[in-house]
């Protein structure tokens, strides 16, 4: 039937889905090099021969899944905020980049924010220790981080032109600060364990505004 397709399709797209899940479970809980694919499967309650179907590559082909998996929607989000003629402000920005970025699906109370930002937390640091040993994954977030840097970049203009941010100011200066504080959150997070260093984006916000 014409349904036939689509079906097969969706029940695809939820295996895979399905497989990245567990498999950001077990790199989060043992590390990307600690982690075994043994692991991964079972963690899926999937066969090997499935789990090995949808991704030939093994755990080096899941680990740039996994990555992709949680920068897209990311990425998305601040290229979308990009394309507005009056994009959010900074902070605004931020709150809703980081919340999307902790987002794990695990609850809304105290505690599950919590353990939702130790997950994230971690996964970006073994992302980030990967781009070492796997060439063909530093290339792709180097390329990521470009484009990224781009979309950036273009927010700034926007924000300098309806005056949020000083004209004055460098666009590529401004958005070396900002690409710089939104790793540094990320870090100080895995070190400190709270998230107040958020609050440092106001403070650039006042930085940024236009001088009397």
């Amino acid at each position: 039937s014409e349904d036939m397709p689509r079906v097969n399709a969706d029940h695809q797209r939820r295996q895979r889905e399905r497989i990245i899940v567990a498999a950001e479970g077990c790199f989060v809980d043992s590390g990307f090099h600690t982690a075994s694919m043994d692991e991964i499967v079972s963690r899926a309650g999937m066969s090997s021969s499935t789990v090995y179907s949808y991704f030939p590559g093994g755990k080096r082909e899941l680990i740039r899944a996994v990555c992709t998996n949680r920068l897209e929607p990311v990425y998305d989000e601040v290229e979308e905020y990009a394309n507005r003629e009056d994009p959010p402000s900074l902070s605004q920005i931020f709150k809703e980049v980081f919340g999307r970025f902790w987002n794990t699906h695990r609850g809304s109370e105290p505690e599950d924010v919590r353990r939702s930002a130790v997950y994230s937390a971690r996964l970006a640091i073994n992302a980030w220790s990967e781009v070492n040993r796997d060439e063909e994954l530093r290339q792709d977030m180097a390329s990521r981080h470009d484009s990224f840097r781009g979309m950036i970049v273009k927010l700034v203009k926007r924000w300098q032109s309806n005056g949020q941010v000083d004209p004055r100011l460098d666009p590529d200066d401004v958005v070396t600060a900002i690409v710089g504080m939104y790793f540094g959150i990320i870090v100080d997070y895995v070190i400190m364990k709270d998230l107040s260093s958020l609050e440092a984006v106001t403070a650039l916000e006042r930085i940024l505004r236009p001088r009397g």
